[in-house]
């Protein structure tokens, strides 16, 4: 559908911030929603008497952007945040509503909030600063199918997010091209998942894909490993190897970490990419071909390669990690759930709705932290911070607990807020009074000062008060 505020022309090539939802509490379907930042916006509760409606809040998908409901929750203000727009990267945001507003964890009256900043309303709603296209890029390649908004597709990829929806076109051109392929990123960014939608998408589908980790392979037995060996060779004991290259006959052959493999040894694979899948199998004389493609994996930058073995792909697609694409954590962590279900169901059955099956409650400080976080085993990383959580939290939902926090890395807020304008925090004595008033409930306490728990937790170390003893 048109949007109201979208330009006709070149609506591909305009972009400006737009709020991501991350975490909402009385409707958990509108994560991955967004609204536009226009030069000047407000978010709020909708009213019919308004003369002036808030921003509207749509799905994005490419060349797609349905609208959706008003938000109507009444734990926001009718006019609970205004948004200025500074210039391209900047939004000046200010709290003019009841619930409290945390900025990149801290509570604040405003704020100038740029790319990746995080808008946290207490208890109510998370958001996304992010710089977005109006109107996301056709797919060329990628066929949309039907599968849910925010759900795996149907090969496995979790993301609404531009960079998730650019990485499946471009996958698909590449399954299309059937041409040698690499694959670059860093550990844990989902390369493997990316050759195995390659494999799934391309007319070799039918054939098998033969994954091998190119770091294992040792250097003496490097040809037998990818091209085999006859029987009685090298000796009378030896068994016939049919080798890497040819068990993946009208397939794929996966060989990750390959920027692991010294340049010598990348050389012993030139000839059988350039003569058409021609090779010798070790201690035969007459040359054997296999129809394979090969995908190669690699967390190095493209350029540590060979420069000739470099050569030989002609297509390259960088897959790119969580830093990347902060507005998926929230869909990777309900996948994650989801898997670690199957595996711990005991274990999780504390943490899950029962109104809204297969969703855990989860506190949005975790949600918080964890798209702040600065990841360097992305979904490896993110699964292992998931199961930390589960194994500390208790009260019945997934909380930002001492043990995650402490595991926690985060730019500073000030590499790009420029203007940040804090609530001063409660002093010790309302903290003692809190504390006493709930009875050592921390979780109430928290509450009743309008913080966090994690933030609770905080002042609490620096006023030196405890539980047990809420006074200085």
């Amino acid at each position: 559908m048109a949007l109201p505020w979208l330009p006709r022309t070149s609506a591909r090539e305009l972009s400006a911030p737009h709020l991501v939802v991350l975490w909402f509490y009385d409707d958990p379907d509108r994560v991955g929603q967004v609204a536009r930042i226009d030069e000047e916006s407000w978010l709020g509760r909708h009213s019919l008497c308004e003369a002036e409606p808030p921003m509207q809040f749509y799905r994005q998908r490419p060349a797609q952007a349905a609208a959706t409901h008003d938000l109507t929750s009444h734990r926001i203000s009718r006019r609970q945040l205004r948004f200025i727009e500074l210039d391209a990267d900047r939004v000046r945001v200010e709290n003019i509503g009841k619930r409290t507003l945390r900025v990149n964890g801290q509570p604040a009256k405003s704020a100038i909030v740029g790319e990746g900043d995080t808008l946290l309303l207490e208890h109510t709603a998370l958001f996304l600063v992010e710089q977005r296209p109006l109107l996301l890029p056709r797919s060329n390649h990628y066929a949309l199918g039907s599968f849910s908004y925010g759900a795996p597709d149907p090969h496995g990829l979790v993301g609404e997010s531009p960079m998730a929806w650019r990485l499946r076109d471009q996958l698909a051109a590449a399954a299309a091209a059937d041409a040698h392929l690499l694959l670059y990123g860093e550990t844990g960014a989902g390369k493997e998942v990316a050759a195995r939608v390659v494999h799934e998408l391309s007319v070799r589908s039918r054939g098998p894909l033969i994954a091998r980790n190119a770091a294992t392979m040792p250097s003496t037995l490097l040809d037998a490993e990818l091209f085999g060996n006859a029987k009685n060779y090298p000796n009378t004991t030896s068994p016939e190897r049919v080798g890497l290259v040819g068990a993946a006959h009208n397939g794929h052959l996966l060989l990750d970490e390959i920027g692991e493999l010294p340049e010598a040894h990348q050389a012993h694979l030139l000839r059988v990419l350039d003569s058409g899948g021609e090779y010798h199998r070790l201690g035969e004389s007459r040359a054997r071909e296999s129809n394979f493609r090969l995908i190669a994996a690699t967390n190095r930058e493209p350029t540590r390669l060979k420069h000739d073995f470099l050569a030989r792909f002609n297509h390259r697609v960088e897959v790119a990690g969580l830093n990347q694409r902060r507005s998926d954590i929230p869909f990777l962590l309900r996948e994650l759930v989801r898997r670690l279900r199957t595996e711990i169901p005991h274990v999780l059955e504390p943490f899950m709705e029962p109104e809204r099956p297969g969703e855990a409650r989860m506190d949005p400080d975790l949600v918080d932290a964890l798209v702040r976080h600065r990841y360097t085993q992305h979904t490896r990383e993110l699964q292992r911070l998931l199961q930390l959580s589960i194994a500390t939290s208790s009260d019945g939902y997934l909380a930002l607990t001492e043990e995650v926090a402490a595991e926690l890395r985060e730019e500073s807020p000030e590499a790009h807020t420029v203007a940040f304008d804090r609530v001063q925090p409660p002093t010790g004595d309302a903290v003692a009074s809190a504390l006493a008033a709930s009875q050592g409930n921390v979780t109430q306490a928290a509450e009743s000062l309008g913080l966090s728990r994690h933030a609770m937790r905080r002042l609490m170390k620096r006023y030196r008060l405890s539980r047990e003893q809420p006074h200085r």
